[in-house]
């Protein structure tokens, strides 16, 4: 008998309040949500379908016109028939959780849109899709969790799961240079563009509210003078980080009304890291670590402005006039040693047990201590710019003092973190100092040839170091965990993707992202102060300039651009002639045994070459769309080596063309190149923030989104708090209380996943304890739990993983788990599990033939990713599923 009441559930679930019956609620002008009682009486066997990328709806998923919602919210929820259509002793029902991501609008409980608000919101989470791929990049690594933690997955006295250690420290420590980035970008926007370049009257008119930062020759507001603008400058990076706060704080974090039965721990765990009950329990994680990158933002920001005040003071700003009242050398110098020691303190604090540990505590536990201590070296900071009344004299042209030296150096340190990333995951500690070491000794040789000083030999120098260094980290031999995974798996098997450089690329991506949405937002910001002036030129004394390091960007995402495209180009070729290979294959599948091809008709062979571009198509993402990504990485290296190189020299591309004693014509050329960077640049955010919102609109939109942008937020995160919300750490919960406690009728389960709902169902098995595993069957169908994950994320989903799970859904000699894909489907593939003799895969013939069937005027469509529910394949496993569930002891078959 069901109890009323709130219990703390543990094990990761949010609380659960009990009732006597689980809420239900029925569709819009639909039956009342008990209308199908007695069709479900003495019903045992559930159903559980969950949907893909594509978030179809619970109709669709169910293959009913009207269906009635018997638990959950307008986020995730629970969706029966009106009347139950399959066969005794089977109840079936869907798991909708799209609204969580990218899939679909948001709708209230009646149905209807909650407006554009909601959407947009969700758009703009697009602009955190650096700080996704960065946390993703966490999730590719041989190996996430501390060591020694695996022997407690599970256990009843399991301890928290910790995701600390070295290299997990080094990788966070990386992710705060993304912070950085968008927080130093901000810095470019309000204090050097607007607070220190911006203070004639012409560029103050596109900024009416800021009228009083004019410098005037009679003097003027106390607000214009010295550094004091600088202050004013400083609400932009401060408003970037709660916007930032704003779009990434939701946790989903909820309070579930459903019925419960009592706990049991889990008897026979696997090793499986997800087999931890702290795994989804990381909203008190989250919460410590946003703190601390949002503290970075701000204290960086704060930073930025004290060294371009302490240069002045200094006289090293190259400032036309004197600097008159500067404060004693000793409060700039104060100053800086308390910045620099909150800065050493957050350093040493993110790679802390209270930001690496999951334990299910709320609260900001040791980070509280970092703060005021960041806050206060922030006042500090704004008391040395503003206070005292300097006279600066002519601020002449070009961008805040040490602001573009910040830039390089902080570009210049991510590219080396990117670097040892990819020499780590290859190679452990010896590609750590290996390809520093030889970027050292590349440079120190470049430096000993008789090259004329200046910055033309800075550039050389940096761009051998940089060179060799790359090389070395990508020719590295594989070693330890590597060398296991990369000698002892075939690559169609779920080898790790990209040589297991995966957490280098990911996060490479993630930085480089940054850096263009940095590049757009500040040229574009600049050429509105500007008017028609372009920013990448030559310094002109009316103009206001962006950092040369910028220039160098956006010089790097032209070069990009042909790489990009030279890349698709090829992938289509290749598609195009591995289709013409595969259409005499097409059509001995579909001709009786000894046939001849030649009797085929025309509308056949037309058939056939569509089914045979299909195939193409799901060879391609099977066996070669990581292979690409990694191809374009490697391509894109020459162009970063150039910019960060480029970087370093303090000039912008035209100005070191000239130096060089480069061809005259070249100048045109790197110019429009650098300009038209920036317009790229522009174009991409735009793009992708149109593509996010366009996606709760456009079924086409949102399947192309949804793939990356699921994945990208099915991970928990661990490693930037910044990243959009994990809908994982709601729907996994939700469906764990749903298996365990559908109602008191049923008990036994068939979990049903599609695509990503794949994922999302063996996320869910892990986390089953006690009976629920044993009387559970595992459904997949146009799933890339191997192929993708496995490649991709290898500690939690390689081929040893997969193995270990199909292990323990062996039950009386009965593998409990088949798999569904077909050779059209772009996205679902084999997962390449076999116990024993039992294969879980099974191949669904697509389309079941090339031409009308009898009495059919039309031919049988290509599926390709949808419609497995309706496949008789389907049916009858889950049928033969059902039996086998509800068979006596003794009788199951193997």
């Amino acid at each position: 008998m069901l109890k009323v009441g709130r219990i703390q559930l543990g094990w990761g679930l949010p609380p659960i309040r009990l009732v006597k019956d689980p809420p239900a609620a029925s569709a819009p002008g639909g039956p009342p949500p008990d209308s199908d009682e007695a069709d479900e009486a003495g019903r045992r066997v559930l159903e559980l379908r969950i949907h893909g990328v594509a978030n179809t709806p619970p109709e669709g998923t169910l293959g009913v016109k009207q269906v009635r919602r018997v638990d959950g919210d307008e986020h995730t929820g629970f969706y029966r028939p009106i009347t139950q259509y399959a066969p005794r002793p089977v109840v079936t029902e869907a798991y909708s959780w799209g609204s969580l991501t990218s899939a679909s609008r948001s709708l209230n409980q009646d149905g209807t849109s909650v407006g554009v608000r909601k959407d947009l919101q969700r758009a703009l989470w697009m602009l955190l899709l650096p700080f996704a791929f960065a946390n993703v990049a966490f999730w590719t690594r041989l190996r996430t969790a501390g060591p020694g933690e695996e022997e407690d997955w599970g256990e009843a006295e399991e301890k928290p799961l910790d995701l600390g250690g070295a290299a997990a420290w080094f990788q966070r420590l990386l992710c705060l240079g993304v912070t950085a980035t968008f927080a130093l970008a901000a810095v470019g926007g309000g204090v050097d563009l607007v607070g220190w370049q911006c203070e004639t009257p012409q560029c103050l008119s596109k900024l009416p509210f800021l009228g009083f930062l004019e410098v005037k020759q009679a003097g003027g507001s106390w607000w214009s003078l010295g550094t004091r603008p600088l202050v004013v400058g400083l609400l932009a990076p401060v408003a970037a980080m709660l916007v930032l706060w704003w779009l990434a704080r939701n946790s989903f974090q909820y309070e579930a009304e459903v019925a419960i039965r009592e706990r049991v721990d889990l008897e026979h765990p696997i090793g499986h890291q997800m087999e931890s009950r702290w795994f989804w329990s990381g909203e008190g994680q989250v919460r410590r670590l946003a703190a601390l990158h949002l503290t970075f933002g701000i204290l960086v920001a704060c930073a930025a402005a004290w060294l371009a005040t302490f240069l002045i003071d200094q006289g090293r700003a190259g400032l036309d006039g004197r600097v008159t009242s500067a404060p004693s050398w000793y409060w700039g110098v104060a100053t800086g040693v308390l910045l620099g020691v909150a800065l050493l303190a957050l350093f040493w604090r993110v790679g802390h047990r209270d930001v690496t540990r999951r334990d299910g505590k709320e609260g900001l536990g040791g980070v509280v201590w970092v703060l005021p201590l960041a806050a206060a070296a922030c006042l500090a900071a704004v008391a040395y710019v503003l206070l005292p009344l300097r006279g600066v004299g002519d601020r002449g042209t070009g961008s805040l003092p040490g602001y573009g030296a910040t830039i390089t150096i902080l570009f210049i340190a991510e590219f080396v973190g990117v670097v040892l990333l990819a020499g780590h995951s290859r190679s452990g500690r010896v590609g750590v100092w290996l390809a520093p070491g030889a970027a050292a000794v590349a440079a120190g040789i470049v430096l000993l040839t008789p090259l004329a000083p200046g910055s033309g030999r800075t550039f050389i120098t940096v761009l051998a170091a940089v060179t060799v260094g790359v090389v070395t980290a990508v020719a590295l031999p594989a070693r330890g965990r590597a060398a296991e995974l990369l000698g002892g798996i075939p690559r169609s098997l779920g080898r790790p993707a990209w040589g297991a450089r995966g957490p280098a690329i990911i996060f490479g991506i993630g930085w480089l992202l940054a850096v263009i949405y940095s590049v757009g937002a500040l040229y574009r910001l600049a050429d509105w102060l500007n008017g028609r002036q372009a920013p990448t030129a030559a310094a002109v004394a009316s103009s206001v300039q962006v950092p040369t390091s910028f220039s160098w960007g956006a010089l790097g995402v032209t070069l990009f651009v042909p790489v990009l495209v030279g890349t698709v180009g090829v992938v289509g070729m290749w598609v195009r002639r591995r289709a013409v290979q595969l259409r005499d294959e097409v059509e001995k599948d579909y001709l009786p045994p000894g046939a001849d091809p030649s009797k085929l008709s025309r509308h056949e062979k037309h058939r056939a070459r569509d089914v045979a571009r299909w195939r193409a198509y799901h060879e391609l993402v099977e066996q070669r769309s990581l292979a690409p990504l990694g191809v374009l990485a490697l391509l894109t290296i020459p162009g970063t080596a150039i910019g960060i190189a480029g970087a370093a020299t303090g000039q912008l591309p035209v100005e070191l063309v000239g130096e060089l004693n480069l061809p005259h014509w070249l100048n045109g050329i790197v110019q429009w190149a650098a300009n038209a960077g920036t317009w790229l640049a522009t174009a991409l955010v735009t793009g992708l923030v149109a593509l996010g919102f366009l996606a709760y609109r456009n079924a086409s939109a949102r399947q192309s989104v949804g793939i990356v942008w699921d994945i990208a937020t099915f991970w928990p995160r661990v490693a930037h708090p910044l990243a959009p919300p994990c809908y994982s750490e709601r729907a996994v919960p939700h469906l764990v209380t749903r298996v365990s406690n559908a109602e008191s009728t049923i008990d036994r389960v068939i979990l049903s996943g599609h695509s990503q709902g794949a994922v999302l169902a063996v996320a869910t098995i892990l986390q089953l304890r006690g009976a629920p595993r044993e009387h559970l069957w595992l459904l997949t169908y146009g799933t890339q739990l191997n192929r993708l994950y496995g490649r991709v994320f290898p500690a939690l989903f390689g081929p040893e993983e997969l193995y270990k799970l199909a292990g323990s859904l062996v039950n009386r000699r009965t593998l409990r788990w088949r798999s569904l894909y077909r050779k059209t489907d772009p996205l679902g593939y084999p997962v390449d599990v076999k116990i024993g003799r039992k294969k879980v895969d099974r191949v669904v013939r697509d389309p079941t033939a090339l031409r009308p069937g009898p009495g059919k005027v039309t031919d049988p469509k290509i599926e390709n990713h949808s419609s497995y529910q309706k496949d008789r394949s389907y049916t009858a496993i889950r049928d033969a599923a059902a039996k086998e569930l509800t068979a006596p002891p003794g009788n199951g078959r193997s």
